[in-house]
């Protein structure tokens, strides 16, 4: 076997697992415009009683949401690849939710309904055996770190944010003013503490598949083992054809060399070739 044939045949090996495709399908969402009202804490608020209602704003938004699958629900393997959720304000205020599936805790299994064990869930929402859009309600409530609740159904979007720090929320953050009575907030403004908005008609899902080429590990493995065996073989045959046509040369110049150098040569020469007469 040749060194072309061997590489043809570990190509043949490593590209065959790949003729089988992996569906990836992405689902992308545009909401429809969500108004509601936000409250924010201004620098040196002042108040006279310890958790005053804090000043409003109007606040409208949209709401838009990514998640990617792979797999299908025909093949029965759809798992949830990553998942992200945003909310875009007019009064600046932008809330991003969301990361990569591997790390966020909505688990990636148990499709067509993916959730945590905190409550928010992805689920999907078909027709025909095919994957149409989704139901979604994400909770994002940590310790010492904002909170939140983002849903996305058939009547329409909803979404609602506390403000919360180590030093607790909005409200907790006055102070008694020292010469008289009252409270006061002396830190940086926060806007927003609070967001409560929706909407009553749904936005648009768009769902895209692609199919993308998939290596069978243990198949590409036995590729390149036999590959590489291959040319370890050939490599050690060429070593001793190498030796084979080199030692013939070496050992007939190393028997002329000593013949060339040996003292006895002239007389030797003399007796047997030059002078018959003369012979041993």
């Amino acid at each position: 076997m040749n060194i072309k044939t061997l590489g043809l045949l570990a190509v043949a090996l490593v590209a065959g697992p790949m003729a089988a495709n992996a569906q990836i399908t992405t689902l992308e969402y545009q909401g429809n415009v969500m108004s509601g009202t936000s409250t924010y804490l201004p620098s040196g608020f002042v108040t006279s009683i310890l958790f005053p209602p804090l000043p409003t704003l109007p606040f409208t938004g949209t709401f838009t949401a990514s998640v990617t699958l792979s797999g299908s629900i025909s093949a029965n393997d759809l798992m949830l690849v990553s998942y992200g959720f945003n909310l875009n304000g007019t009064n600046g205020t932008s809330s991003a939710i969301g990361v990569d599936a591997g790390m966020a805790p909505i688990i990636p299994y148990l499709a067509p309904d993916f959730c945590s064990d905190t409550g928010s869930c992805i689920d999907l929402t078909t027709s025909k055996g095919a994957i149409t859009g989704a139901t979604i309600d994400f909770l994002s409530d940590e310790y010492h770190a904002p909170k939140s609740e983002a849903t996305i159904g058939p009547t329409g979007d909803s979404f609602s944010y506390l403000l919360a720090t180590s030093n607790g929320t909005c409200d907790d953050m006055f102070y008694p003013i020292a010469t008289s009575p009252g409270y006061y907030y002396p830190g940086p403004g926060f806007n927003p503490c609070t967001v409560n908005v929706s909407n009553t008609k749904a936005g648009d899902w768009t769902v895209s598949t692609t199919q993308v080429p998939e290596i069978d590990p243990a198949s590409a493995t036995s590729g390149l083992t036999l590959l590489l065996g291959g040319l370890l073989v050939l490599r050690g045959r060429e070593r001793r054809a190498g030796v084979a046509r080199w030692a013939p040369r070496a050992m007939r110049a190393e028997v002329a060399r000593r013949f060339f150098e040996s003292p006895i040569r002239p007389l030797r020469l003399h007796a047997t070739h030059c002078h018959p007469l003369y012979g041993e």
